[in-house]
C-alpha cells in the first residue's frame, strides 16, 4: 500500500476502500500516518466498514449512500465536510440536494456493477447520466476513463 501512495503522490486523488476487518485502531492510525507522509491525506476518500466509521469519522471524508447521510444530519455534531454522497445511481436532484447542503458528491462507474450484456454501452450511458447530474467527481474502472475526456 505504501508504494501505491508514494507512487500516487501529487498526481491523484486517492479513495481508500477500507476491508479491514474489527476495529484495528493501531492499523487504521497506519494508514492515515502514510497517507500524511505523502501528502494525500487531506483530500482522501474512503468507503469504511461498520466498525471503521467511528474511529475515522472526523479525520477523513466517508461515502454515505443520500439515506445514510439523512440520518447522520440528524445526528449531534454532523458535519457535512466528514462525508461525502458515493453511489453509481446518483439522480441530479440527489446531487443538487448535496451541493446544496455542501457535501462533496462522487459518481461511480465500475464493471462488476453494470449488470447488462454490453457494460460498455452501459458504462457510457451512466457516464452521461453523471455527467448530466452535474458531478465532477468520480471513482471508475479505468477502462471508462475515455468517456470523461473532453
Amino acid at each position: 500500500m505504501e508504494d501505491v501512495l508514494q507512487y500516487s503522490q501529487g498526481k491523484i486523488q486517492i479513495m481508500l476502500d477500507n476491508k479491514i476487518s474489527g476495529n484495528d485502531t493501531v492499523l487504521f492510525n497506519s494508514v492515515i500516518k502514510m497517507l500524511k507522509k505523502y501528502d494525500l491525506f487531506e483530500n482522501a476518500l474512503m468507503i469504511g466498514t461498520d466498525e471503521s466509521t467511528e474511529f475515522f469519522t472526523g479525520k477523513i471524508k466517508l461515502s454515505c449512500t443520500r439515506k445514510q447521510l439523512e440520518e447522520n444530519m440528524l445526528k449531534p455534531g454532523f458535519k457535512a465536510e466528514n462525508y461525502y454522497l458515493f453511489s453509481g445511481n446518483i439522480s441530479k436532484e440527489d446531487a443538487e440536494w448535496a451541493k446544496q447542503q455542501k457535501i462533496l458528491t462522487v459518481g461511480v462507474i465500475n464493471t462488476w456493477d453494470l449488470k447488462s450484456a454490453d457494460p460498455r454501452r452501459s458504462a457510457a450511458e451512466l457516464a452521461d447520466k453523471i455527467k448530466s447530474a452535474g458531478i465532477s467527481y468520480v471513482q471508475i474502472d479505468s477502462e471508462y476513463e475515455k468517456y470523461f475526456r473532453q
